[in-house]
């Protein structure tokens, strides 16, 4: 038991370390702008605080706005947070503190942030296990012997991100995903980057470009990663040209995949109806009706 718990803490540390230093580069790759202006703002808010208010009183305040910023974060409504920022404030304002009072608040409140964390990436871990856990059953074909080695060589994938878009949880889904389409473990790493290559083109949902990537590898057949990348290059290129967001791209292949399925199209036919459909503001549910009607003319 020890031992598991000892693994779940070391994965859970990388996970979050993980999470932090993606959130922190992809937003200032994003807005650098943004991350400057904040670190001004605090800095002001900071310096203010501490030249003009005692030392106890300056760091309570300083808390007290972070964590309203956090809840802005968290749930994305100024109103809340705003609610959050008041009623600290007030609290602290009307608070006579003393050493001791000031040493349980600070005790108290790094204690629960502290479990908090330790919870949440507890949570994480078990969560990325579980999802990986049944993805290597799947690719086992529910063979016991071979189960946990499965599972360390999907762990170990989940964790080399090439591109650092997609997090633990996101790869160990994706994993899973193929795994339940049937694809088999030496094209999976290869097809999981390139879920990843898409989603960092596209930043489309990663279910509808797992589904439509394999749909077309199922049908071509691919055997290689120098066919799948030629699949990814000509997959590109049609959500490049094409004249509608990804999203729609993406919605609108699932919604016509029976033509490419059923093979009565090829891939490369597919993605062409499909931009062309797309194009003229057809509706892709009318895309099937439309080719069975053309075919049975010819």
């Amino acid at each position: 038991m020890s031992t598991i718990i000892q693994k779940m803490d070391n994965n859970s540390q990388k996970s979050l370390n993980t999470s932090v230093s993606q959130l922190v580069q992809s937003t200032y790759l994003l807005a650098p702008g943004i991350v400057l202006t904040g670190i001004i703002i605090a800095t002001l808010i900071i310096s203010v605080t501490l030249i003009y208010t005692p030392l106890m009183i300056a760091t309570l305040i300083i808390l007290v706005v972070f964590t309203a910023i956090l809840v802005f974060i968290k749930r994305e409504s100024f109103g809340d947070a705003t609610l959050s920022l008041v009623g600290g404030l007030l609290t602290i304002l009307k608070t006579e503190w003393t050493i001791n009072l000031y040493i349980v608040f600070c005790i108290a409140w790094i204690g629960f942030a502290c479990l908090v964390f330790l919870i949440s990436s507890i949570k994480i871990a078990a969560r990325q296990e579980d999802i990986l856990k049944r993805s290597a059953s799947i690719l086992s074909n529910f063979n016991i012997d071979e189960i946990d080695s499965i599972e360390k060589e999907l762990n170990n994938w989940v964790k080399s991100s090439r591109n650092k878009m997609l997090g633990n949880i996101q790869r160990a889904e994706v994993i899973q995903l193929l795994a339940y389409r049937k694809v088999p473990q030496p094209m999976l790493l290869h097809l999981l980057n390139s879920v990843e290559i898409l989603f960092v083109i596209t930043k489309v949902d990663i279910g509808l470009i797992t589904n439509s990537l394999v749909d077309i590898y199922n049908v071509k057949e691919i055997k290689s990663e120098q066919e799948l990348t030629t699949l990814l290059d000509r997959l590109c290129m049609v959500i490049n040209d094409i004249s509608v967001p990804p999203q729609i791209f993406f919605e609108a292949f699932i919604i016509s995949r029976r033509l490419l399925l059923q093979k009565i199209l090829s891939p490369e036919e597919f993605l062409d109806k499909l931009r062309e459909y797309l194009e003229i503001g057809i509706d892709p549910k009318d895309m099937y009706n439309d080719v069975i009607d053309l075919s049975n003319i010819k």
